[in-house]
């Protein structure tokens, strides 16, 4: 009884070729198939199949049985590619077809190194989500002494762990203080998959790992806890927002960085724990919290754009720089105070700062919101500004901020007409057409041009 597959095959094949094609539709390895012809197995690969053909005869039956012979012989095999061949097999053939997993499990009480590893992984293959079998077989090996070991079995018991399988928590608890890196990088990924959402449990051990010496595991950490829980869970935020005052620099930047991934924008317990650490008397840690401030705050939070403008005049470039770019995501156009406050950053002696600062202004700002002329002003003089990046960024800015035809704005495209710099002229000649200006000054000035080779661009 059993399956009846009909083949087509050429005469001239072999037998190891029709074992081939059986394991394409099967998956059963050939070395794990006994194909039989009434009492005599066709047991050479190389072996043509018209000579089992009765004569004249076009088809002929052969009985197809799985056996595990030859690829257990195989495991003892001197030599090291046997061996993994073997291994992949039994890998291939499936747990639930034979229920080899006592061989592979005998395979990793074994010594010898080369081979414990891979049967690890072939297990994990074989294993269907959620067998028993497979996890009593794979959390046994998670004490091995192994590192290597250790993170396989934990690989391995996430292949067979269903969500909410408190005896998989169990076993990957330990898991995260474990010596090795790698162990503890592999239980912080696994931990999620067979956690329930919202499990305190999970949630302390791996917010702990926030403290981690190794930045990696802090890494993997805050994604375990973005997924341990759903948005603003109280519990995820309480870990976080213990390590805000960790003594380790690292480890309060590490827990600024989750705040994004662990409440919904506009929480106002993140924007308030954010703005608490602008302060803060390590430098990566400030601009961490920056940066943070413009993900974790809502479009037009008034808060954290003022927190963010106090800090556009640090005695320290890169907070300019970052304060600036933050507000990008946070102004709204015309608001008042930010545009005056950013347009007098516009006296800043960095170059990087004011190219910052152009590029927010054109968030805080448009030709048609309150403060266009305070913008435009500031504007106009970076037009002038002795760094020609300066002046590219506020000709492109310019058409965006002041309103058509203004006497001002045109007055000074026109004039940077008359810069060396090719890209500045290009800039100036769009600003002046965007503004309204006239065309007739435009011709006069590619006229100008006299085909200096500096222009030829244009």
């Amino acid at each position: 009884e059993g399956d009846l597959l009909e083949l087509v095959m050429d005469p001239y094949s072999t037998v190891g070729g029709l074992k081939s094609r059986i394991a394409q539709i099967y998956q059963v390895p050939p070395m794990c198939q006994r194909l039989a012809m009434g009492a005599k197995e066709l047991d050479n690969k190389y072996e043509e199949l018209i000579v089992h053909c009765p004569h004249g005869a076009k088809t002929f039956s052969v009985h197809l049985s799985i056996t595990l012979d030859e690829a257990t012989q195989g495991l003892e095999h001197p030599e090291r590619e046997q061996k993994l061949t073997s291994l992949q097999a039994l890998a291939e053939l499936g747990f639930g077809t034979c229920g080899h997993h006592a061989v592979m499990g005998t395979r990793l009480d074994r010594q010898d190194d080369e081979t414990r590893q891979p049967a690890l992984r072939a297990l994990a293959h074989m294993a269907e989500r959620g067998q028993t079998r497979a996890a009593v077989e794979l959390s046994s090996r998670l004490e091995d002494w192994s590192h290597d070991l250790r993170r396989a079995a934990v690989e391995a018991l996430m292949q067979v762990t269903e969500p909410g399988n408190e005896r998989a928590v169990d076993l990957l608890m330990p898991r995260l203080t474990d010596v090795s890196t790698e162990v503890r990088l592999a239980a912080l990924e696994a931990l999620p998959r067979a956690a329930r959402q919202g499990d305190g449990r999970c949630i302390t051990g791996a917010g702990a790992l926030l403290e981690d010496d190794v930045q990696y595991v802090r890494r993997a950490a805050l994604k375990a806890l973005s997924q341990l829980a759903e948005k603003g869970n109280s519990l995820v935020f309480a870990e976080v927002q213990s390590r805000l005052g960790h003594s380790d620099p690292e480890v309060r930047a590490t827990a600024l960085k989750a705040l994004p991934h662990i409440l919904e924008q506009g929480d106002e317990r993140g924007v308030t724990a954010v703005i608490d650490r602008l302060e803060d008397p390590v430098f990566n840690v400030r601009r961490t919290a920056l940066e943070m401030l413009g993900l974790v705050a809502r479009h037009g939070d008034q808060s954290a754009i003022v927190a963010l403008c106090g800090r556009l005049g640090s005695d320290m470039d890169e907070i300019r720089i970052t304060a600036a770019q933050a507000l990008t995501q946070l102004v709204e156009h015309g608001d008042k105070a930010t545009v005056l406050t950013l347009s007098q950053r516009l006296q800043d002696d960095s170059v990087d700062v004011k190219l910052a600062v152009i590029h927010a202004l054109t968030h805080a700002v448009s030709n048609q919101s309150e403060g266009h002329g305070v913008a435009t002003a500031a504007l106009c003089e970076r037009c002038e500004d002795p760094d020609r990046h300066v002046r590219r960024a506020a000709l492109e800015a310019l058409p965006k901020v002041a309103p058509p035809a203004d006497k001002h704005a045109m007055e000074t495209a026109e004039k940077c007409l008359q810069d060396e710099d090719a890209e500045v002229f290009r800039l100036a000649h769009v600003a002046v057409d965007q503004l309204g200006g006239s065309q007739t000054v435009l011709q006069e000035a590619v006229r100008n041009l006299g085909g200096a080779a500096s222009r030829d661009d244009f």
